[in-house]
């Protein structure tokens, strides 16, 4: 019976990416004196990559309902 290793490069990913995210936030809270400038940068990121995939979604389904006319 051969081990998959999907699962635990899942959670290895996992862990490293919330590790990191912690980390990181905790630099910014440490080297900042005002944390609305990086809130407002993370929050304007945020909406653009929300905006983004809005777009992107849409894009796919103008696609499928034109290929199904």
């Amino acid at each position: 019976m051969a081990i998959n290793l999907l699962g635990f490069a899942s959670a290895f990913a996992t862990f490293l990416g919330v590790w990191l995210g912690h980390v990181a936030v905790r630099k910014i809270e440490r080297e900042m004196t005002n944390l609305w400038i990086p809130a407002l940068i993370a929050f304007t990121m945020g909406s653009g990559l929300r905006s983004h995939l809005s777009l992107s979604q849409a894009c796919i389904y103008l696609r499928c309902a034109a290929s199904s006319v």
